[in-house]
């Protein structure tokens, strides 16, 4: 019979409804369970392959933690004063002073100046970039030397290079630029140092925060991939005080694109800075046997 108000085939087609409906929607499970296992089995497979490649491979053990463990149980126990060993001391003494943000970007025209002076100097592109920061920095405020901190990667050791794990400290040097030397001779002389590892800890009887601290984090290089970071943004000043005459993060953006974003001291200029370096990379370019100062 036929709801009142509505028409037989509507009431047909309302009471034909019900058993389709909770047959598609078992179906609907059906698939639904069947496509579920079939991707757990798939990833099941996909894992057990990639264990028996790992096993076929012998590879050594990257262990992050442990390695990261034995430095700073060295610090501690002052075990390993400098090969590997964390600087606890750092920044620890040293007073806090007002300064402001200062963004230097060096576009493409700079950055093929940066490729020439590298290559024709010998030198990577991330020491070149400490060293015509630091020599940027002494020829601004006429200094015979300058004092420089930076994180060091810290990978020398066996397998070091496949660890998981933050295995970067701060280490310090000081650059001397005086007695006639040329600024390709400094530049060459703080390469060699970085190569051989000659830098020190933190000295907190002597350290007044007369320093520039660097965090340079250049692009990595994959075989058929390229890293992507994130674009600097030159509006943030969120520097309201600082422990040293300068703190810089210098970012490569691109192959072809750094930025420079310093946390500078209230009495020194962002802007004289800024024209130094692009002296100082111009005549590494250039004239690289220039006088430094």
């Amino acid at each position: 019979s036929s709801v009142p108000g509505s028409s037989p085939s509507g009431a047909a087609c309302s009471t034909s409804q019900g058993p389709d409906s909770k047959g598609q929607e078992a179906m609907a499970n059906s698939q639904s369970s069947s496509s579920s296992s079939g991707s757990k089995l798939k990833h099941h497979i996909v894992e057990a392959l990639a264990v028996a490649a790992l096993e076929a491979a012998q590879l050594p053990k990257a262990p992050g933690l442990e390695v990261q463990e034995a430095r700073l149980k060295g610090a501690i126990l002052m075990e390993d004063m400098l090969a590997t060993a964390q600087d606890f001391a750092h920044n620890a003494c040293n007073p806090s002073r007002h300064g402001y943000d200062h963004y230097l970007r060096l576009c493409s025209g700079a950055c093929q100046i940066m490729e020439v002076a590298s290559v024709s100097l010998g030198i990577p592109a991330d020491h070149l970039m400490l060293a015509i920061v630091g020599m940027g920095f002494a020829v601004m405020a006429g200094h015979d030397k300058v004092k420089l901190s930076f994180i060091a990667p810290i990978r020398d050791g066996r397998f070091d290079g496949q660890a998981v794990g933050n295995l970067g400290a701060v280490r310090h040097l000081t650059l001397y630029m005086g007695g006639g030397r040329s600024l390709g001779a400094c530049a060459l002389d703080l390469s060699t140092r970085l190569r051989q590892r000659e830098w020190d800890l933190a000295d907190i009887l002597n350290d007044d925060g007369d320093r520039i601290f660097m965090n340079i984090r250049s692009l990595p290089i994959f075989e058929g991939a390229q890293a992507v970071i994130e674009p600097i943004n030159t509006n943030f000043g969120p520097s309201k005080n600082v422990r040293n005459i300068c703190e810089m993060f210098a970012d490569q953006e691109h192959p072809r694109q750094w930025t420079l974003w310093m946390g500078i001291r209230h009495d020194w200029s962002g802007s004289a800075l800024a024209q130094s370096v692009r002296d100082v990379l111009w005549g590494l370019a250039t004239n690289p046997l220039k006088k430094c100062c």
